[in-house]
């Protein structure tokens, strides 16, 4: 029996009538596809990109599903359609030339449970192209397309995001799905987040392109409370965030692997939270080439009471980011609504990360452009973040902050507010930010200015075990290349200057146990300085000097 009798004996087992005679080639030759196909053209959807096709399509989709699964398939043309539900064992196929285009009226997108937002409202709803609850073994493949038509629909307020502004549909949904694979397909133009994937295991994403670039609150790909997840070979091209890695519900985001992605975006690339109330474990994250990120390359936050703990980041190339590395810990105590978590919430755990094999260059947009610029790694007051390693780094930042700029002190906690790279402004490093962290190396790390800057290459402030071997900064000004400000256990070793410098070390505060040991400081004018009531001894041994 062949693949149109196959087809006609389940439309018949379903109690639908096959719909028209044979079909030219073009239109419904579907490619040698493992197990049944679904013509959607055989259930009456016309593809003319005017005639709205949900019932058609959805027809398509329960019948393929009744008969035990297969591939509904899409041949050429442009189907319009509300929103669909995707069933068990149903994979949705979209030939070359094939387009499902979202309806721009959000009448045909019924809204589904979300979570709550708090405990006495009791939350609020979620709509999308294609939706999927609870189901197993389903995907989308083929090398077609699928737009949200999403500029019909209204703009988020950035004033106020959380104000209304009608329904903004995502492209998908898919909560408390099992075995979910997308590959090949392009997902564009959504109204909303591109793809939402909630509380799913075994989730494989492979060699997709996501284009949404209309509005803010427009990510691309969020993984959210999923665990046994699969990103590979994709292109992302997004106004907000392009991969973010979420955990809104008390469950975690673990077992994760991206790799070998292709990312720009007005905001961040690879962002871990802001929502991390389950926190996030055992993640890989290597092989991507980031450009034109405009407000970060890497962005690890954890603030809700979610843990977050073994992630490794390997061979990354970006080009004309804002900060490349940011890592922030903090306290906004968001519980998500869910009325059985423990309020206040705890402050969360952030600790083991290793991080290698970084190469960036950081875009000079000057005053805007530095406001977020520093790698900042920054934990709360006793609660400090914990083993961190970076190594084999190499970035390039475009320098030029003003002398007022390298003399701030006292830098606002802002604990508990939205985390972001930019929250505190233009910090008085230029290329590392480090404070209330215990447990620190940075190995092999190079820094190197385009244009001059007054700034310390790096600060580090209340850091306990901080381990600085090999690092090699340009710097310039009267500031000095390296501060250390109460901080307990330094050694640094094998660093140097890589222009004149005046002072290559000061040390302030309340700070002990420092060592500098076999450092090149023949452009070093002065070695150490002390400030801010420091009195201690600095260990030094196998230092190289001018004289």
């Amino acid at each position: 029996m062949d693949r149109r009798q196959l087809l006609s004996a389940a439309l018949t087992s379903a109690g639908l009538a096959a719909i028209g005679g044979p079909r030219s080639t073009a239109q419904s030759a579907a490619p040698n596809l493992p197990g049944s196909i679904w013509d959607v053209r055989q259930f009456g959807a016309k593809g003319d990109s005017t005639t709205l096709d949900t019932a058609t399509l959805q027809a398509a989709i329960d019948a393929c599903a009744q008969a035990g699964g297969g591939f509904v398939f899409f041949p050429k043309g442009t189907y319009l359609s509300g929103s669909l539900i995707l069933k068990n064992n149903v994979t949705l196929y979209l030939a070359p030339e094939a387009t499902l285009l979202g309806s721009p009226d959000g009448a045909d997108y019924p809204a589904h449970p979300y979570i709550a937002r708090d405990r006495d409202t009791g939350g609020y709803e979620v709509e999308a192209l294609i939706y999927a609850e609870g189901a197993s073994n389903i995907g989308i493949e083929g090398p077609g397309i699928i737009d949200g038509n999403g500029k019909t629909f209204p703009k988020r307020k950035v004033t106020n995001p959380e104000v209304s502004v009608g329904k903004r549909p995502r492209l998908l949904y898919w909560r408390n799905c099992h075995n979910v694979r997308i590959r090949d397909v392009t997902l564009r133009n959504s109204s909303c987040w591109t793809a939402h994937f909630v509380l799913c295991d075994k989730l494989v994403l492979q060699g997709i392109a996501v284009f949404s670039d209309l509005f803010i609150n427009q990510d691309g790909i969020d993984i959210d409370s999923c665990q046994n997840t699969v990103v590979s070979d994709c292109f992302v091209d997004t106004v907000d965030d392009a991969i973010v890695i979420k955990s809104s519900h008390p469950q975690p985001t673990k077992n994760l692997t991206i790799t070998n992605c292709v990312l720009t975006t007005q905001c961040g690339a690879i962002k871990f939270g802001s929502q991390s109330v389950g926190g996030f474990n055992n993640i890989s994250i290597s092989n991507c080439a980031i450009y034109e990120a405009g407000m970060g390359g890497v962005k690890i936050e954890a603030v809700d009471g979610g843990d977050l703990e073994d992630i490794a980041i390997s061979n990354l190339v970006m080009h004309n980011v804002a900060a490349p590395i940011s890592i922030l810990l903090g306290n906004r105590a968001e519980h998500a609504g869910f009325p059985d978590l423990t309020l206040p919430r705890p402050i969360s755990r952030l600790r083991n990360i290793v991080i290698t094999g970084i190469r960036a260059t950081v875009a000079d947009e000057g005053d805007k452009w530095r406001r977020g610029a520093t790698c900042l790694i920054a934990g709360i007051p006793g609660h400090p973040i914990q083993g961190l390693t970076i190594s084999d780094v190499s970035i390039t930042y475009p320098g030029g902050a003003t002398p007022a700029e390298a003399d701030r002190l006292d830098i606002p906690e802002h604990e508990n507010e939205y985390p972001d790279n930019t929250m505190f402004g233009v910090l008085p490093a230029y290329a590392f930010y480090l404070r209330h962290v215990r447990g620190i190396s940075l190995n092999n790390v190079r820094i190197e200015l385009a244009t001059p800057d007054p700034r310390s290459a790096l600060i580090a402030e209340d850091v306990e075990d901080l381990e600085l071997t090999g690092f090699r900064a340009a710097g310039s000004g009267d500031h000095p290349l390296i501060r250390l400000r109460n901080t307990q256990g330094a050694l640094l070793q094998g660093c140097r200057a890589l222009d004149p410098c005046n002072i290559f070390l000061q040390v302030d505060g309340n700070s002990s146990d420092i060592a500098l040991l076999a450092n090149d400081l023949r452009k070093v004018k002065t070695i150490t300085q002390s400030g801010d009531g420091f009195t201690g001894k600095i260990a030094q041994s196998g230092n190289l000097t001018a004289s």
